[in-house]
């Protein structure tokens, strides 16, 4: 992304913290504001407009989920994207549902506890992080 370029966030309250956050992981001058105080002569070409939720949607398709395990266990069966991390499995992917599904399956056809389970959804920081690689 190029400097002078926008990022809308459509009817957001978007604080003063969330702006530096977002200039400081991007690490680059850009302008963030909301629609209802948007100058319609600003030339400043605008690379995003929309609602978080319509943002997080478009620009990151994966969900995270992540568990822990006890025992091993073969996740080969779910045809994602899986990591194994020590103690802590990390799964990206396009289709939580479904993989979820599967997993929970697994695991109570083996008696496994999947401890700790969490499912992430992208944040607006992931979605400007995206738009930054542009």
């Amino acid at each position: 992304m190029e400097r002078g370029h926008k990022i809308i966030f459509a009817n957001t309250k978007i604080t003063a913290r969330t702006i530096a956050t977002l200039i400081t992981i991007a690490k680059i001058d850009i302008t963030v504001e909301t629609t209802k105080n948007r100058n319609q002569s600003n030339t400043s070409p605008i690379i995003a407009e929309g609602t978080p939720s319509q943002l997080r949607n478009k620009f990151t398709h994966n969900v995270q989920i992540s568990f822990g395990v006890d025992d091993k266990m073969d996740l080969t069966s779910l045809n994602c994207d899986v990591q194994n991390l020590d103690s802590k499995i990390i799964i990206n992917t396009p289709e939580p549902t479904k993989i979820l599904h599967k997993l929970t399956t697994l695991a109570l056809g083996s008696d496994i506890e999947l401890v700790g389970l969490e499912v992430k959804r992208p944040t607006l920081e992931d979605v400007f992080l995206k738009l930054s690689e542009k």
